[in-house]
Protein backbone atom coordinates (compact mmCIF):
# COMPACT_ATOMS: atom_id res chain seq x y z
CA UNK A 1 0.00 0.00 0.00
CA UNK A 2 1.33 3.43 -0.97
CA UNK A 3 2.15 5.73 1.96
CA UNK A 4 0.36 9.09 1.85
CA UNK A 5 2.45 12.02 3.05
CA UNK A 6 0.40 14.89 4.38
CA UNK A 7 0.41 17.87 6.70
CA UNK A 8 -2.14 19.32 9.11
CA UNK A 9 -3.52 22.75 8.26
CA UNK A 10 -4.27 25.44 10.85
CA UNK A 11 -6.89 24.36 13.36
CA UNK A 12 -10.23 26.16 13.52
CA UNK A 13 -11.70 26.00 17.03
CA UNK A 14 -15.35 26.30 18.03
CA UNK A 15 -14.25 28.99 20.52
CA UNK A 16 -13.00 31.22 17.67
CA UNK A 17 -15.15 34.35 17.18
CA UNK A 18 -16.42 33.01 13.84
CA UNK A 19 -15.30 29.37 13.48
CA UNK A 20 -15.61 29.29 9.69
CA UNK A 21 -13.13 30.10 6.95
CA UNK A 22 -14.32 30.91 3.44
CA UNK A 23 -12.06 30.90 0.38
CA UNK A 24 -12.97 31.79 -3.17
CA UNK A 25 -10.29 30.85 -5.67
CA UNK A 26 -10.28 31.23 -9.44
CA UNK A 27 -8.37 28.67 -11.49
CA UNK A 28 -8.41 31.06 -14.45
CA UNK A 29 -6.21 33.41 -12.41
CA UNK A 30 -3.97 30.79 -10.77
CA UNK A 31 -3.15 27.09 -10.85
CA UNK A 32 -4.87 25.58 -7.83
CA UNK A 33 -3.07 22.61 -6.41
CA UNK A 34 -2.64 21.52 -2.79
CA UNK A 35 -0.50 18.84 -1.24
CA UNK A 36 -2.22 16.11 0.76
CA UNK A 37 -3.40 17.56 4.07
CA UNK A 38 -6.12 17.28 6.69
CA UNK A 39 -8.06 19.46 9.14
CA UNK A 40 -9.72 19.03 12.53
CA UNK A 41 -12.88 20.45 10.99
CA UNK A 42 -15.19 19.76 8.06
CA UNK A 43 -14.49 21.31 4.66
CA UNK A 44 -17.27 22.05 2.18
CA UNK A 45 -16.16 22.55 -1.40
CA UNK A 46 -18.62 24.06 -3.88
CA UNK A 47 -17.64 24.46 -7.52
CA UNK A 48 -18.94 27.75 -8.90
CA UNK A 49 -17.65 26.89 -12.37
CA UNK A 50 -15.01 24.85 -14.13
CA UNK A 51 -13.75 21.48 -12.93
CA UNK A 52 -11.24 20.00 -10.50
CA UNK A 53 -9.83 16.69 -9.35
CA UNK A 54 -10.23 16.11 -5.60
CA UNK A 55 -8.46 13.17 -3.96
CA UNK A 56 -9.89 12.10 -0.60
CA UNK A 57 -8.30 9.23 1.30
CA UNK A 58 -6.76 7.95 -1.93
CA UNK A 59 -9.98 8.05 -4.02
CA UNK A 60 -10.35 10.44 -6.97
CA UNK A 61 -13.44 12.57 -7.48
CA UNK A 62 -13.92 14.78 -10.53
CA UNK A 63 -15.95 17.87 -9.73
CA UNK A 64 -17.69 20.21 -12.13
CA UNK A 65 -19.85 23.32 -11.93
CA UNK A 66 -22.46 23.21 -9.11
CA UNK A 67 -20.98 20.07 -7.49
CA UNK A 68 -20.59 20.05 -3.71
CA UNK A 69 -18.36 17.75 -1.69
CA UNK A 70 -18.06 17.50 2.08
CA UNK A 71 -14.69 16.47 3.47
CA UNK A 72 -14.80 15.14 7.03
CA UNK A 73 -12.33 16.13 9.72
CA UNK A 74 -9.26 13.94 9.49
CA UNK A 75 -9.80 13.01 5.82
CA UNK A 76 -6.55 13.30 3.88
CA UNK A 77 -7.25 15.31 0.74
CA UNK A 78 -5.77 17.37 -2.08
CA UNK A 79 -7.11 19.22 -5.08
CA UNK A 80 -5.92 20.13 -8.57
CA UNK A 81 -7.73 22.58 -10.83
CA UNK A 82 -5.85 23.88 -13.86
Amino acid sequence: MKEILCYKEEQIKSSDPFPVQIFIRDSELEDISTSSHFHDCFEILYMLSGCACQIINGKEFFLKENDTIIIKNGDIHSITAK
